[in-house]
């Protein structure tokens, strides 16, 4: 087996390429892979596949993962033989792969060195050629992002440039001097502080008669070295021009030959450093050095070509001199009057936002605007808070539709960098911290507590006529709204925004962000950073919308050795080369890592700082707290609960009642439906208390001085409005997670009971310090958590939502309070989760409701609790593969037994009907749900109605009530278009592409899949995208478009476990193995076969008798289940996938030559003939009328066969499915000259 991995991850054996099943599973291989034949203990494998957030299965996953590989990589591999490749080795799993295209590489470089010291560069030349060959990409492309495959994706990218640094010499050993200057120009361009690229190519270029552009060419290099490392030119340079000016002769011998290369796992050098004298050709030629120039700073440069876009105030740029001439493609579009997009990504400190700031500079020092837009890993943030800032900064008026976006800003959230920030750091020292007045005890006296301080505040606006939102029609003309003024602010000045850690921004942030790079005009610019080891499921979606509109796109690395040197001299340490690259190796180049371990060398001397570097920048940080005054460590702990944003006088006042406490005053409320018991604010232990215990002035005198230093050490920033802010996220990190767990709890109720007597706090940001404070705080997080969640339903943020009720849910279960009132917070939960998308979670949060409302012996109410999935689906809510649980079944009807309410019976009756529905084809299906759709038209509620049309299709065998489902659907769409509802209208086109595509009328099938693209650019909807893409990969496998349709699949795969549905591995195997019957690759697909087994067993032993079938194996014993024998089949199930399930069948069993069993399926068949299969998009198996032929020449009806095969080609034909149309002729034409015996099928 052929391991290829300098591209994607793909196995080649005998047979072809592997099927290495889902994302995950193959993360799996490739980790272990990377390990390079050493064990990977399981937890580690488990830790590293789920990004250290593994689900309580994880053991069993990776295990069956395991064994799916070793079937995969060893398909010839007898029953209970050991494994050969995938082995168990303690204290976990090792790959013993002897043939992976790495490792060759790796080998092939080593020996081109080799032959190269030996002057036999034709040789190195060959050989380097077919190694560099073998890269199809990117190394380990399709995990880029993962932590574990950083490492191996830098070394074998760093052994691929010494590769093309090897074939540059052997090209001009051979005298081919032309073709190495070609592939050294871009070489250069791309990494332009490689000097030894620069003297092979001004080698070259002279070589090739060009001596003017190989002077250029060295000066150029020069330019680059002196101004953004501020280095003089290299002796090796130096030399070099000093020989192409005087014609040297020696210029014409051939160039040095390399050192032999080291083993293949080091990366061999291919030259010895340019500052030594073998270096050069000329080394026996010494020359002159002219005396070097003082060390120059560079600047923030952006534009096309190295054009310096503007002055970056005194900012030093080490490093990153590509990533910002690249991000000069933003500023060019903006020039040109378009929007673009710029995605930066890279790992915590590694410099994402300084170059943001840089950037940011040089954008407004040419004129332009820019605005920012900050995410916080803290809790408690409301939603669309970064636009909020984004707004806020560019003043826009509060109209309709961004009036709940316009509120005050959230004390301890980040906002937009400070000036100080902007330019350098300025302003630091004592007058950083603007110390607050403090309050008049009557004022405070007089100061509103409870709501009315707070979170209902901007209630009023809602209730103004017209302006209420409901549901995605408001989110959409919400970020309409946001686009028109972004776009209306870059009619003055080309405006940039700045959106800086997106792996903490709600789902609901990243939503408006992908509208709002579409929908804005104008010179506008978008720029999105966040960290690649945290991304979020919501965040891929993001990246996946934007691709469309080509952003430019940088991941950021760690900083090599020169770069470190350069960063070293900028903050005044003197470091040599051999320290650089130990602290470079050290450090990774993390630019936060480095520059904390210079600032240690700064203080505590170059050799013990070196000689101590912490393991990670915590230890780094912990020291530095360590030099502060005493009791620093304890303040900042207090700002870091506070959050990133430190407020000094909140800060100041938590921390000073934390130094005096008074007698304890909380109070918890048995139940927080009525006003919330709070401290009074005259209680010594509030913090709100204008009383001052003796000494608290001299305490808060402490406070400022310690968040001085803090400014001094560079641990905390000025920020807006005389605020401060953590330098960085792991700062705050590091300070939080000192603080011991109790204590942490005190003081988030500290700074929650702060919060909420101050009428600006923000309801989400009072409501996280009251959750995260643990037991003592439960009914003011309830009280709190509950108002949040209201606030973010009515941005609409119903992600954010649906998690704040669960956790007032979590608080209100640890009280003695009213259970009505907690079966009410539940269905509220439902609610937003069903807005959400979270179809699963919400079914999930239904159960617990069931049990809460049993305990109150309501019956409105639990009736209630069964019926709020309501939601418009294409797929039934429920597991279909699970049983019907009766008990939730004899609750429906007793409930059912004691309603007359018409629109509760109604409900009850639709849900009744969903939960009925298991495969049996129950008649108790048809019944309840055609009373439920006549009770609902009674009720002339639309919403009830299109409820109960949906509950009908779905209570229904799709495929075999295809008329039924079209009428539904018409019904559906003229509902949704008459009452505005969004969601509804995409079901109905969603059924409309799905019954189109069954009739074979697929240019109808398109033209409402293209509505349905548009819809779910607009809809937050993760379900309906996910099958959508289902059907797009059938749509492609149908055309006959093989390789997309895989790629597709792959996608659907990936968001089947973001969205965490149910059965999603085997869901996507359906496609795959129905897209390899259509590429008559069967044979390929037993791993895929045996995947379904657990999900749909039926469809999966027919599957296993076309994959014998397709290897050329009789359909032995081992294929059909234990007991069965031909002729005794299994029953196919009467529910969405009767007509796929059966047509699988029918394949099956002409394979295994019975003909009785094909005689009866063809009576059940034929039918359908005509129909296109598609399976809801799960089992996509193809034209009914192919299935009908296999049949009619099974029983020996070659007449029969004759016309179905012409029906195939026809239809096919008609709807561009070349591949299915030239399978279908050829058959016909293979048939036709044969004579068979006619016999009646209908007999």
């Amino acid at each position: 087996m052929r391991f290829r991995v300098l591209g994607p991850l793909e196995a080649i054996g005998p047979a072809g390429a592997a099927d290495l099943g889902g994302p995950k599973q193959r993360a799996v291989l490739a980790r272990l892979l990377v390990a390079g034949g050493r064990a990977v203990p399981l937890d580690r494998l488990i830790d590293d596949v789920y990004r250290g957030a593994p689900p309580g299965s994880a053991v069993a996953t990776v295990q069956g993962y395991i064994s799916h590989l070793r079937r995969a990589l060893e398909p010839d591999r007898p029953p209970r033989a050991p494994a050969r490749l995938l082995v168990n080795r303690a204290p976990g799993y090792a790959l013993l792969a002897s043939d992976v295209d790495a490792a060759a590489f790796a080998s092939a470089v080593a020996e081109a060195g080799r032959l190269l010291a030996e002057g036999a560069a034709e040789g190195a030349l060959a050989l380097l050629t077919e190694a560099l060959g073998t890269w199809r990409g990117e190394p380990y492309a399709e995990f880029a992002g993962e932590p574990w495959a950083v490492a191996e994706a830098a070394r074998l990218a760093e052994l691929r440039l010494t590769a093309l640094e090897h074939r540059a010499d052997a090209l001009l050993a051979t005298g081919r001097p032309r073709l190495a200057a070609g592939e050294l120009d871009g070489l250069t361009r791309r990494h332009p502080l490689r000097e030894g690229l620069w003297r092979r190519y001004a080698l070259a270029l002279y070589r090739a008669d060009r001596q003017a552009d190989a002077l250029a060419a060295i000066r150029r290099a020069g330019r680059h070295l002196t101004a953004e490392l501020g280095l003089a030119q290299s002796p090796g340079l130096r030399r070099l021009e000093h020989e192409i000016l005087t014609h040297a002769p020696s210029l014409a011998r051939s160039p040095l030959r390399p050192r032999a290369a080291g083993p293949p796992a080091d990366i061999p050098a291919p030259i010895p450093p340019a500052d030594h004298p073998a270096a050069h050709p000329l080394a026996d030629h010494p020359v002159a050095e002219p005396p070097a120039g003082p060390p120059g700073r560079a600047r923030a440069r952006v534009g096309a070509a190295g054009e310096r876009l503007g002055a970056a105030g005194e900012r030093l740029v080490v490093g990153r001199e590509d990533a910002l001439s690249r991000l000069a493609g933003l500023a060019a579009a903006a020039d040109s009057g378009r929007t673009a997009v710029g995605v930066l990504r890279g790992e915590a400190g590694i410099g994402k936002t300084w170059l943001a700031e840089a950037f940011a500079e040089a954008w407004a020092a040419r004129g332009g605007r820019v605005v920012w837009g900050r995410c916080a890993e803290t809790e408690g943030i409301p939603a669309l808070y970064p636009w909020r800032l984004v707004l806020g900064e560019l003043g826009v008026p509060p109209d309709d539709a961004l009036a709940p976006l316009l509120g005050p800003a959230a004390p301890g959230v980040p906002g937009p960098p400070g000036p100080a920030v902007r330019r350098g750091g300025a302003g630091r020292g004592a007058a950083a911290v603007r110390r607050e007045p403090r309050e008049d005890p009557a004022r405070a006296a007089r100061r509103p507590t409870g709501p009315a301080a707070g979170w209902d505040r901007s209630a009023a606006w809602w209730d103004r006529p017209g302006v209420r939102p409901h549901g995605a029609g408001a989110r959409l003309a919400q970020h309409r709204a946001v686009a028109a003024a972004l776009s209306g602010a870059a009619r003055e000045r080309a405006l940039l925004v700045v959106l800086d850690d997106l792996q903490w921004a709600d789902p609901d942030s990243l939503d408006m962000l992908a509208d709002v790079a579409e929908f804005a005009r104008g010179p506008v610019a978008v720029l999105a950073a966040f960290r690649a080891a945290e991304e979020t499921a919501a965040l891929r979606g993001l990246l996946g919308r934007l691709a469309r509109l080509d952003p430019v796109r940088l991941t950021l690395r760690g900083l090599d050795a020169e770069a470190v040197v350069g960063l070293a001299r900028h903050l005044g340490v003197a470091l040599d080369r051999d320290a650089a690259r130990a602290l470079t190796e050290r450090t990774g180049g993390n630019p936060l890592f480095v520059r904390e371990s210079l600032r240690l060398a700064a203080a505590e001397g170059t050799t013990r700082a070196l000689a101590t570097v912490p393991e990670s920048v915590r230890d780094v940080l912990r020291r530095r707290v360590a030099a502060l005054p005493e009791g620093a460590a304890g303040i900042l702990g207090v700002a870091a609960v506070a959050g990133r944003v430190v407020d000094p006088a909140l800060v100041t006042e938590v921390a000073t009642a934390a130094a005096c406490p008074g007698p304890a005053s909380t109070t918890n409320a048995a139940d927080p439906a009525g006003p919330a018991s709070t401290a009074s604010p005259a209680s010594p232990a509030s913090p709100a208390s204008p009383a001052s215990p003796a000494g608290t002035d001299r305490s808060a005198d402490a406070v400022y001085d310690v968040l001085d230093a803090a400014v001094v050490a560079g641990l905390l920033v000025p920020g807006e409005r005389g605020g401060l802010r953590f330098a960085h996220d792991l700062v705050r990190e590091t300070l939080y997670e000192d603080v011991p767990p109790l204590r942490r709890a005190r003081l988030h109720h500290r700074f929650a009971r702060a919060l909420a007597v101050r009428p600006g706090s923000d309801v989400a940001l009072v409501a996280r310090h009251a959750v995260e404070a643990g037991p003592a705080a439960y009914a003011e997080a309830v009280r709190w958590a509950s108002a949040a969640a209201e606030d973010a339903a009515l941005r609409p943020a119903y992600i954010e939502a649906a998690a704040w009720w669960a956790r007032a849910v979590e608080a209100h279960g640890a009280l003695s309070g009213d259970p009505a009132r907690h079966v009410e917070m539940l269905l509220r939960q439902v609610r937003a989760q069903l807005d959400a998308g979270d179809l699963l979670g919400a079914r999930a949060t239904r159960a617990a409701a069931i049990r809460a409302a049993d305990a109150t012996a309501d019956p409105e109410l639990t009736a209630r609790a069964l019926t709020p999935l309501d939601a418009p689906a294409i797929w039934t809510l429920r597991d279909p593969y699970e049983a019907v649980e009766p008990r939730l079944v004899h609750r429906f009807e007793r409930a059912l037994a004691a309603a007359e309410d018409p629109a509760t019976r109604c409900r009850l009756l639709s849900g009744l009907g969903m939960e009925l529905y298991d495969g049996r084809d129950d008649p108790r299906c048809d019944t309840l749900t055609a009373e439920a759709v006549r009770l609902a038209r009674r009720t002339r509620d639309p919403g009830l109605l299109a409820a109960a049309l949906n509950a009908r299709y779905l209570a229904l065998p799709q495929s075999v009530h295809l008329d039924e489902t079209v009428r539904i659907a018409d019904e559906l769409l003229n509902l949704a278009e008459a009452h505005r509802l969004p969601a509804v209208e995409l079901l109905a086109c969603m059924l409309h592409t799905h019954t189109f595509t069954e009739r074979f009328d697929l240019v109808a099938a398109d033209r409402w899949a293209r509505r349905c693209d548009l819809l779910l650019e607009r809809l937050p909807l993760p379900w309906p995208r996910f099958q959508h893409v289902l059907w797009r990969a059938a749509r492609l496998t149908f055309a006959g478009r093989f390789d997309e349709a895989e790629e597709a699949y792959g996608v659907a795969g990936r968001a089947a476990e973001d969205i965490g549905m149910w059965h999603p591995a085997q869901v996507v195997a359906s496609g795959r193995i129905c897209l390899r019957y259509q590429a008559e690759a069967m044979a390929d697909a037993g791993g895929l076969v045996e995947t379904m087994r657990t999900a749909h067993p039926t469809v999966a032993h027919d599957f296993a008798i076309l994959v014998a079938e397709a290897r050329g194996l009789p359909c032995a014993p081992g294929v059909w289940p234990e007991g069965r024998t031909p002729g005794a089949w299994p029953e196919v199930p009467r529910d969405w996938s009767w007509l796929a399930a059966t047509c699988v069948q029918a394949a099956a069993q002409v394979a295994a030559g019975d003909e009785a069993a094909c005689r009866e399926t063809y009576r059940r068949l034929l039918p359908f003939a005509g129909r296109l299969c598609l399976g809801v998009g799960i089992t996509p198996i193809g034209p009914v009328d192919w299935f009908l032929g296999l049949l009619a020449g099974a029983v020996g009806d070659p007449g029969a066969r004759q016309a179905h095969l012409r029906a195939v080609a026809r239809r096919a034909a008609a709807a561009g499915m070349t591949a299915w149309r030239a399978r279908a002729e050829a058959e016909f034409i293979r048939d036709r000259p044969t004579a068979r015996r006619r016999v009646s099928l209908g007999a």
